[in-house]
């Protein structure tokens, strides 16, 4: 059965191999059909498809399947055309394509060699200047892109500060390529997580493998924010909570600022080599324990307390309904308040200070 292109895209204008594919329709499939049947067109034979179609689509079409190649006009004859086998044709578009490609490409590569003299001279202006070294990233794919072009060019060290608790796959699959990449070039690269972190399967396996190939990686108790320095010279920072501005800093001092904040919470985070540890996990989840009751105690929101510790406000709705109905508390306050006493009755006054704890289970499936 043969297929009718219907409105499917097909290639067109094969001289031009930067353009894209505007659509071939039921009227151009028609005429190749014709001439294919005949071994020739002539303008007679498209007139006869006048009943079927306007004379404006039949000159479109043909224009179309001439400009693509699919017709090519006979030099002896004006107004006779014959068919071309596509297979030519495709042959032919896909080497002007390829050939554009590689071109692009190479250019690309020759990006960076051409501009780093007026990156360098750019930097020593703004550095000399005062210059506040801040650039307005607007956009989740503009983001994605300067970062990612930033993180590529890394020669030294790649720091990493990744708040909440699983990653999407999609995310860890794109991030294991890159890092992977970075880290066989001898790039040093240090990862921080949250402790729920540990919980996620997809987020312990990738752990696995970046550390198996030199980065390390630890977990820390409290919310944080997103930070990415590349070679200490440029960093970035969410500019909004939903994360669609963000701000480019090369700015040396406040560089040097959000290094040592990442180097303050890294003395203080946990060692996570994606492998679960019995002991580990236990402190762990005394941290957290106590990051949660306290937050009762001192009457934070739900959502602020789910963000601190990195868990999605559903998940940890479910979790605080099941410790109201343990502990048989009907509100927030009673369970924080009980928690407490139940700290205090096992472990005495001195393990109050921060607050009190959460059952073990309550990040076992988070």
């Amino acid at each position: 059965m043969t297929n009718r292109p219907g409105d499917r895209l097909s290639p067109v204008n094969a001289s031009d191999a930067t353009r894209g594919h505007p659509t071939l329709g039921e009227t151009a499939w028609n005429i190749y059909t014709h001439a294919v049947k005949r071994g020739c067109l002539r303008d007679t034979d498209v007139a006869q498809l006048h009943d079927e179609y306007s004379p404006a689509a039949l000159k479109t079409a043909l224009d179309q399947l001439r400009r693509l190649g699919l017709l090519e006009e006979q030099d002896d004859l004006s107004g006779t055309y014959v068919p071309v086998d596509p297979r030519l044709v495709e042959a032919r578009i896909g080497a002007e394509r390829r050939t554009a490609a590689a071109r692009l490409l190479e250019e690309a590569a020759q990006l960076p060699l051409l501009l780093t003299p007026f990156q360098e001279s750019f930097q020593e202006l703004v550095d000399d200047s005062g210059g506040a070294g801040l650039v307005q990233l607007t956009g989740k794919d503009v983001i994605q892109a300067c970062v990612r072009e930033a993180v590529e060019q890394s020669s030294d060290e790649l720091l990493t500060a990744q708040p909440g608790g699983r990653r999407p796959p999609q995310v860890l699959r794109n991030a294991h390529n890159r890092t992977t990449a970075l880290l066989e070039r001898n790039v040093k690269v240090r990862m921080l997580y949250q402790h729920t972190a540990r919980h996620d399967s997809a987020t312990r396996s990738y752990v696995t493998d970046m550390v198996r190939l030199g980065a390390q990686v630890r977990t820390l108790d409290h919310f944080f924010e997103r930070l990415i320095v590349v070679d200490r010279s440029t960093a970035f920072l969410p500019a909004d909570a939903q994360r669609n501005t963000a701000v480019l800093i090369t700015n040396r001092a406040l560089v040097r600022f959000l290094v040592d904040v990442f180097d303050h919470n890294w003395q203080r985070a946990v060692s996570f080599d994606g492998v679960h540890n019995p002991r580990t996990a236990s402190m762990v989840s005394n941290r957290l324990r106590e990051t949660i009751v306290r937050s009762l105690i001192e009457g934070e929101s739900d959502s602020a307390i789910a963000k601190l510790i990195g868990l999605s406000p559903r998940a940890y709705a479910t979790h605080v309904a099941k410790l109201k109905a343990e502990h048989a508390a009907q509100t927030r306050f009673q369970l924080g308040y009980r928690l407490a006493l139940s700290m205090v009755a096992d472990h005495g006054e001195d393990a109050v200070p921060a607050g009190a704890g959460l059952a073990e289970d309550l990040f076992d499936s988070a």
